[in-house]
């Protein structure tokens, strides 16, 4: 029973936490402009981009070791 309640434990930190989390500043976002909208999300999107090519370059240089 304690290993069920452990995973449930780490099952909302992990996963509902950071939901509702992100969440938070949804009504500032929607009070900006379009303008500035598609600029936070050409940001956010370049870091998701830059992120996956590092994971990536890493993956191909651990598979090749």
């Amino acid at each position: 029973m304690a290993d069920i309640a452990y995973a449930v434990f780490i099952g909302l930190i992990a996963g509902v936490i950071p939901v509702y989390l992100g969440l938070v500043p949804l009504p500032l976002f929607r009070k900006l402009s379009p303008p500035q909208r598609s600029l936070l999300i050409s940001f956010s999107a370049g870091i998701l981009v830059f992120l996956f090519a590092d994971v990536t370059g890493e993956a191909v240089d651990l598979a090749n070791s």
